[in-house]
Order: C-alpha cells, then sequence, then structure tokens
C-alpha cells in the first residue's frame, strides 16, 4: 500500500495569507478558524500547489491577496510549498506565481499583461511538463481528488460515479452472466455487441410489427370470406350454354345467306361510285392543267418588264450599299483627324511645360557659404584652418557635382522635349494622310453617284417604254375535255341513284331480335360461371394468408424467446452488480438500477446510507460516508493520502480510516489553530 503524508505547507501571499507554515501530524491534525480565517484556504493551497487548481477543482479562481477596496494587492510573489512524505521518502513542491508589467510604447506607465509561473522539485526549478509529471509520478490527480476529499465523489455526475464503481467492482459483463446457460449464450449471439436496451427495442418492436401482421392476416381472410359468392349449378348453365350457342350458329347462317345478295347488289353501286370519283380527279387535273398553262402564257408576255423592275431595283440596292461604304471610310478619316487634333493639343501642352520645367532648372544657382565654415554652436567662422580647407574642398566638390547633374537634368527635358516634338511631326502627318483620303473618296463618291444615278434614269425610262399586258381568266367548262367528263359523270350518278332507290333487301329484324336475345342470356350464364374461377382464387389467397399466419406465429415465438432470454441476462447482471458494490462499502449503499414506469430498469447510481438518499443525509453522515467511499477507492488502488474534511466539528465518530486525516472545523478563534 502506497502511503502519502502531508507533513508541512508553507504559504506566502495566497489569498490573504500573508505568510504562514503548517507543520501536519502524520496521523490527524485539526485546524480550526471561524469562518473566512483560512480553513478552506489550508485546502485550496495544497491542491494549488499540486495541480494549479482550488480543492473545488476550479482552475480560474482569486490566488492574491485582495487589499480593503475589494481589488488585489499588485507586484506580491505568491507561492506554495508543500512537503510529502511518499512511502517514507521525502518530496518537496513549489509553486510560484508572479506579475508581469509591461511599458507600452507611447506610454509612461507599466501595465499588469500577464502572469508568470516557476515550479521547484526538492529546490529544483522545473518546466511545467517535467513538474506535473513529478507530481504525477506521486499520485494522479483524478485519483487525488477522489480520495483527499470525502465531498468529491458523491457530487460527481451519476455517469462517471457509475463508472468508477463498475471498475472496482471489476465491472461484470453479459459474457461472465452467459457462461454455462446455453439459452444465455445464445441471445449472447444475437445481440452481437449492440446495446442492450436497444437490443429489447428492436425485438419488441419487431414483436410489435408481427401481431399487426397476425391481425392483417384476419381481417384479410375475413374480408375474402365476405365477398366470395355461393357455388351455382355448373352443370345446368353449361347445358344452357350449349343450347344457346347452337341457335345462334343457325340464326347466324340465315343471316349470312341474305346478306350475299345484298353485299353483290351494294357492290355493282360502289363500283360506279368509284369510277364517278375517278373522273371527278380527272376532270381537276384537266382543269388545273389547263389553268397552268394559261397563266404561264400571260406571264410570258410581262417577263420584259419584270426583267427591267428587277435590275432598278438592283441598281438602287447597290448605289445604297456603295455610298455607305464610301461615307462610312469619309467618317473613319475624319475621326482619325479629329484624334490627331487633340493629340497635338496635348504634346504642345506638354512641351511647354517641359520648357518652362527647362527655365526654371536653368535659372537654379549653387548656394553655400563663401566665408568658410560657420560653427553651429556660435554661429562663427571657424577658426581652424584645417576644417576650413576641408570644407573648402567639399564645397567646390559639391558645385561641380551639382552643376553636372544640372546639365543631365536639362539634356534629359531635350530628350523628352524632342521626342515630343516628333510625336507632334508624327500627328501632323497622319492628319495630311487622313485628309488625302477624304478627298479621294469625296471624289469616289460623287462619281459613283453620277454612276448609278444615270443607270437608274435610264432604266425608268425603259421601263415607261414597256407597257403591262393585263392577264385574262381562262373558262375551263367550255373546254371539249371538261365537257365530256361531265357529261359522263351525270350519266354514272343518275344510274346510282337509280339503283339506291330499289328496295327489295330481306327484312332481318325479328332474327337480329331473337340473336340479341340469345347473346344477352349468354353473357348472364358466362358472368354466372365466371364466380368459379373468383371462389378458387379466393380459396387459394385464404391458404397463402394462413401459411403466412403460421409463419408469422413462429417468428413470434423466437422472438419472445430471445426477449426473454435478453431479460433474463439483464436482470442476472444487474443482481450481478448490484451484489459486488454493495460488498464494497460498510456503510453505504449504492442504487445501480432504476424502475420504470412499463416495469423495464434503466441505469443509475445513488448513494443511500440506511435507505437515505447522500443529499438527504446531515453532514456528519455526508462526511462519514464520503470516508467509506474514500476507503473502498485506496484499498482498490493501493494508494492513501491525506484527507481533508471541511465542516468536520459536525461529526461525532468518524469512520475509521488508514489515511492521514485533517479537520477543517468552525470554532470561535479568530486566527487559525493548528493541533497536531
Amino acid at each position: 500500500m502506497n502511503r502519502v503524508i502531508l507533513k508541512q505547507l508553507q504559504m506566502t501571499n495566497f489569498k490573504g495569507i500573508r505568510s504562514k507554515t503548517i507543520d501536519f501530524h502524520p496521523e490527524e491534525t485539526t485546524i480550526a478558524g471561524d469562518n473566512a480565517t483560512g480553513k478552506t484556504t489550508v485546502f485550496d493551497a495544497f491542491t494549488w500547489c499540486l495541480f494549479g487548481k482550488d480543492s473545488q477543482n476550479k482552475e480560474n479562481f482569486t490566488v492574491k491577496t485582495v487589499g480593503k477596496d475589494g481589488e488585489p494587492i499588485h507586484r506580491l510573489q505568491h507561492e506554495v510549498t508543500t512537503v510529502l512524505s511518499v512511502n517514507g521518502y521525502e518530496k518537496t513542491f513549489t509553486r510560484q506565481m508572479t506579475e508581469k508589467w509591461t511599458t507600452k510604447s507611447g506610454e509612461l506607465e507599466p501595465k499588469l499583461t500577464s502572469h508568470e509561473y516557476k515550479y521547484f522539485v526538492d529546490g529544483d526549478e522545473k518546466k511545467a511538463k517535467e513538474f506535473n509529471e513529478e507530481v504525477a509520478n506521486v499520485i494522479d490527480e483524478k485519483l487525488f481528488k477522489l480520495i483527499t476529499n470525502p465531498a468529491h465523489f458523491p457530487n460527481l455526475p451519476w455517469q462517471d460515479q457509475r463508472k468508477i464503481l463498475l471498475t472496482i467492482a471489476g465491472n461484470p459483463t453479459y459474457d461472465d452472466m452467459a457462461k454455462g446457460d446455453k439459452d444465455l449464450e445464445a441471445v449472447l449471439r444475437e445481440i452481437a455487441g449492440t446495446d442492450m436496451e436497444a437490443f429489447r427495442k428492436r425485438v419488441n418492436d419487431q414483436i410489435k410489427k408481427i401481431k399487426d401482421e397476425q391481425d392483417k392476416c384476419t381481417i384479410e381472410i375475413n374480408a375474402i370470406d365476405g365477398v366470395t359468392p355461393d357455388e351455382p349449378d355448373y352443370t345446368t348453365l353449361r347445358a344452357e350454354k350449349e343450347a344457346i350457342n347452337d341457335e345462334i350458329k343457325e340464326i347466324d347462317t340465315a343471316l349470312t345467306n341474305a346478306s350475299e345478295a345484298t353485299r353483290q347488289q351494294y357492290e355493282k353501286a360502289r363500283k360506279k361510285q368509284q369510277e364517278i370519283n375517278d373522273l371527278k380527279t380527272k376532270k381537276d387535273t384537266e382543269e388545273f392543267e389547263a389553268k397552268r398553262d394559261h397563266n404561264k402564257r400571260e406571264a410570258e408576255k410581262n417577263e420584259a418588264r419584270r426583267q427591267l423592275y428587277q435590275k432598278w431595283e438592283t441598281a438602287r440596292r447597290n448605289k445604297k450599299a456603295d455610298i455607305e461604304s464610301i461615307e462610312q471610310q469619309i467618317a473613319t478619316a475624319r475621326r482619325h483627324i479629329s484624334s490627331a487634333n487633340d493629340n497635338i493639343d496635348t504634346i504642345n501642352t506638354q512641351i511647354q511645360e517641359k520648357r518652362d520645367e527647362w527655365n526654371k532648372v536653368n535659372a537654379e544657382e549653387y548656394k553655400t557659404s563663401e566665408d568658410g565654415l560657420v560653427c553651429p554652436l556660435y554661429g562663427i567662422i571657424c577658426g581652424d584652418k584645417d576644417a576650413n580647407e576641408r570644407f573648402r574642398v567639399k564645397a567646390d566638390n559639391a558645385r561641380e557635382e551639382y552643376h553636372k547633374k544640372k546639365i543631365q537634368r536639362l539634356n534629359r527635358i531635350n530628350e523628352f522635349g524632342a521626342k515630343l516634338a516628333e510625336e507632334a511631326r508624327e500627328e501632323e502627318a497622319r492628319k495630311e494622310k487622313c485628309q488625302e483620303t477624304i478627298d479621294k473618296l469625296e471624289a469616289q463618291l460623287k462619281e459613283k453617284t453620277d454612276e448609278y444615278d444615270a443607270k437608274i434614269k435610264k432604266l425608268d425610262q425603259e421601263i415607261a417604254n414597256t407597257p403591262e399586258v393585263k392577264p385574262t381568266q381562262l373558262d375551263t367548262a367550255a373546254l371539249p375535255a371538261i365537257i365530256e367528263l361531265n357529261e359522263r359523270i351525270a350519266q354514272l350518278t343518275a344510274e346510282v341513284e337509280k339503283a339506291n332507290k330499289a328496295d327489295d333487301r330481306p327484312d332481318n329484324t325479328q332474327t337480329l331480335a331473337r340473336k340479341q336475345e340469345l347473346n344477352n342470356r349468354l353473357k348472364e350464364i358466362e358472368q354466372e360461371l365466371a364466380v368459379e374461377v373468383t371462389i378458387k382464387n379466393n380459396r387459394d389467397k385464404i391458404k397463402q394468408i394462413h401459411a403466412r399466419a403460421k409463419d408469422l406465429a413462429q417468428q413470434k415465438a423466437e422472438l419472445d424467446k430471445q426477449d426473454h432470454n435478453a431479460g433474463k441476462l439483464h436482470q442476472k447482471l444487474m443482481d450481478e452488480v448490484q451484489s459486488r458494490v454493495s460488498n464494497l462499502f460498510k456503510l453505504v449503499d449504492f442504487q445501480m438500477f432504476r424502475k420504470q414506469l412499463n416495469g423495464g430498469e434503466t441505469p443509475t447510481c445513488v448513494a443511500t446510507v440506511d435507505g437515505v438518499q447522500y443529499n438527504d443525509l446531515n453532514n456528519a453522515m455526508k462526511i462519514n460516508a464520503g470516508l467509506d467511499i474514500i476507503n473502498a477507492l485506496s484499498e482498490y488502488h493501493k494508494v492513501l493520502a491525506p484527507i481533508f474534511c471541511d465542516n468536520a466539528e459536525s461529526v461525532n465518530e468518524y469512520l475509521p480510516t488508514g489515511s492521514q486525516m485533517v479537520y477543517l472545523k468552525v470554532s470561535k478563534d479568530r486566527d487559525l489553530t493548528i493541533t497536531p
């Protein structure tokens, strides 16, 4: 069993304690005092030194000493040193915090910008990571909080409490519970790593769906039974059907003989009507071709005038296109001249600016003291001859360099001016070339205009001299071929009308009525016989539904068995968990599962003492319950560490523990009283 004992705690400027050293007894130490005298501060100093947090596990808490105005007292060094005995070997840890003040550029007063920390182990300075590793070698931070503060574990979230308890109880599993039981092993294979609650929910959902399907089967069977008709006398119906079919055949034979004579009469009339239609088509073709040939001859009389109009239109279109093309070229050349004028104006302005610049540079003179070197302090000529000589040499060199650069500047201005003058000449040349182009195009425009005007005028005269011939209409009815066709059409039409007036067809009204009566009865018989198929199909459907219902029942039985075995396995695990956890403690019991309204159980973790939940216990019982939990955790981890019991004045008898005890008690003492 590893044993960690707090031997000494040294505090400097920590949460109102300016300087204090506390020596602790290896078995138990009582720290007493009135409220706000610093009892909890001692525990905070201990945890801050090792882990940088207070006893409530907060990192952002006030380490500094606060003045009467409520503001921290600045520029102090805050320090806590903890001396531990670890299995008989002494180990010292020190944590320091100081303020860092910085004066920013442009400001007079420094400002607090950050804090610096230093760490020491056994007097040697360490980096933060190294310090934390040294502390962890003594005791893990999470374990330290669990076994040094009786209130820490009961105030963790129940999920964290449950996880810790299952760990120290051996964390029994469903695999452990299923060993040796074939039914439980089988259901565990079905679960296959799935959450138990999710598995049972899935199984019950499947059972519900199967029940719904079974209900549907019953409904479907009842529905089919309700619409299935009674069986008729199939033999009598089939005999009647055969007799009706025989009578219908006899009627069809009689109707066929009568209709053949009628068919031949209609066939003659049809052929004559077809001949009439062919003659009308031929007549239409003759009329169309006669009109076409006539219109062609009439159009040829005005062909010469049409061609003159076509030439006149072509001449006008060409004139417009050629004139517009030349005018666009003239406009483009004029735009180039305007652009050149703008460029010339800009260049002339730049040339004038360069002239002004040249005159200004040329007028500049080099200025310096001609008397010698002037003292910057007294404003008189320096009396040092060597210094004056060096000044004159430098002044001469400077003057020469100045004139040299001045000539270079004037040359650059001249060069730029010459370049501008050349650009102006180029723009003038471009203007002249554009003007020449305009002159040529204007002459060409006049020439083209005169040429087209003369051509159009000539065509106007030729059109006027070619009179238009009015077309005549052709009377096709007077053509011999059309007269002959009309006469033949009239003759055949009269013959067809005469044949249609003859009414010597037989009267089949009664025969057809009898056939209709027989067909109606035949349909009724067919409908009555059709129920045989419906009845057979419905019976087949009912057989299929019964088979499906049987399969559903088998599936439900298998799922019911899975759900039963899963519940049995879950209950076995719950009983084992409850038993193992209960055996870990002398005083405390833990409720590891909670009953649900639906009869199921859900995981939880509630500490109780004699059936009373932890939150409802008095302070004394809460502390002893916390000590009971610490004893179990220390036994499991094989580590003993100092236990800080706050509100210790409320306890008359403590649960025995093998750890070093530090009691924080409220008393009427105005200063902390340390009792080993």
